[in-house]
């Protein structure tokens, strides 16, 4: 065989493994950047009762999350200040919050109004007053606020 042939069956092979690596290469890169996000911001309110789903976007660094206080989980408004962990997620991630803990209630309005990062809060579950879902509806510009059934 010729010099030249060798030289086009070699690229023929060596071309896609190599792009199969370094494709590879990219996405584990990708996944440490997205769990180092994660850890920074949801490491704090890490507790039973808490549940933390995710779903990456596809050859992206961010991610949806959905974060659900359940009515178990040890969340009220004396502790409610390390929600402001997710200030630390990059804003172009979607944050869901949901927060069914009867202890959460118009106290933590000021903290829950820092939360930058939130696309939807949804604090229906708590004992928020009504007039306190409608400032929270009212002091965020991005954010989903639902309001409560009947309400």
């Amino acid at each position: 065989m010729s010099k030249r042939v060798i030289t086009i069956v070699g690229l023929v092979v060596l071309v896609p493994i190599l792009a199969v690596a370094a494709f590879s290469g990219t996405m584990h890169y990708i996944e440490r950047q997205r769990i180092a996000d994660a850890i920074l911001a949801f490491r704090p309110i890490e507790r039973p009762g808490v549940l933390i789903l995710s779903q990456p976007i596809a050859f992206h660094r961010y991610c949806r999350y959905v974060l659900e206080f359940g009515h178990d989980a040890d969340i009220s408004d004396d502790n409610i200040d390390e929600l402001t962990s997710l200030n630390s997620l990059p804003p172009q991630n979607t944050l869901d919050v949901v927060i069914k803990s009867p202890d959460v209630t118009d106290k933590s309005l000021p903290v829950l109004l820092s939360l930058a990062t939130v696309d939807v809060l949804d604090v229906t579950a708590t004992s928020i007053s009504d007039a306190g879902i409608s400032q929270l509806r009212e002091g965020f510009s991005k954010c989903i606020v639902p309001e409560r059934k009947g309400s």
